[in-house]
């Protein structure tokens, strides 16, 4: 289990480089939100994930040191899937809002 979490720590350090710098190019391609400013990059990609990578990783080193492959390629896919499932919840709630407006 620690090796996992090591290996999701390390993927998350490694993937929130690239989409920093994708955001600081264009906010709207890494923030789920319709008007996406550099703020919320900077506040998501380069102070909270990391945050909460190192926190993970600092955790999972009581059981020694060994990061799985599964959990590099989890830690991988988890800022794309993350922000995938964001932009569904906001329409799904968008879409739930208007029907109860009208």
């Amino acid at each position: 289990m620690f090796e996992f979490l090591q290996g999701i720590a390390f993927g998350l350090l490694v993937s929130f480089v690239p989409w920093f710098m994708a955001g600081m190019y264009d906010p709207r391609l890494v923030v789920p939100e319709e008007l996406a400013s550099r703020w919320q990059v900077i506040l998501r990609y380069a102070v909270a994930m990391p945050s909460v990578a190192t926190l993970l990783l600092l955790t999972s080193l009581w059981g020694g040191f060994g990061a799985s492959l599964g959990g590099w390629l989890a830690g991988l896919a988890a800022a794309p899937a993350a922000l995938f499932l964001e932009r569904r919840w906001r329409r799904w709630r968008e879409g739930r809002a208007s029907k109860e407006r009208a």
